[in-house]
């Protein structure tokens, strides 16, 4: 019986894990992808790029729910959740703006002070938050992002002499 919890509980500890590998392999995989088309090529459509990302995650998503139709978490019906269209495309958009805006700036820096730069997005999202209503201030995390975006803005600094 214990052998039995505790190959459940490292089964429950390691699959998150395996998740997030699999996501930053992928986001890696996307990034040097998008490095590669818009450096070594002369495509200059970035929206469109963005878009055919958007399409195949779709695409590959919807494959995943039919061969795993229990990774589906919720249904909703437009009697529960009349705005829910509206929410996904206000999702959608800022997703695309997102994807667009990050391949913009791989056309024009290299992949490592993209990368530094997105580091500073928890310092963003924090600070809508607190403009929202959803986070409260709190001195701590303050002072941890304020360190972190520190260490970036050294880090590209360091990058921009060293290119």
């Amino acid at each position: 019986m214990v052998g039995e919890y505790s190959k459940g509980l490292i089964v429950l500890i390691a699959r998150p894990f395996l998740y997030a590998v699999i996501r930053l392999a992928m986001s890696a995989a996307i990034t040097l992808m998008n490095k590669h088309i818009l450096s070594n090529t002369s495509f200059k459509y970035v929206f469109a790029l963005a878009l055919a990302h958007m399409l195949s995650a779709t695409v590959m998503c919807r494959g995943l729910f039919v061969l795993r139709p229990g990774l589906k978490q919720a249904k909703f019906s437009a009697e529960e959740s009349p705005d829910f269209f509206l929410r996904i495309c206000v999702i959608a958009g800022l997703f695309a703006a997102s994807l667009t805006s990050a391949n913009a700036a791989l056309s024009r820096l290299d992949v490592a002070s993209v990368q530094m730069i997105k580091a500073v997005h928890p310092a963003i999202i924090y600070l809508l938050g607190i403009f929202c209503g959803i986070e409260r201030p709190s001195w701590s995390i303050c002072v941890s992002i304020a360190t972190i975006c520190g260490g970036v803005m050294v880090a590209v600094q360091g990058a921009i002499m060293f290119q």
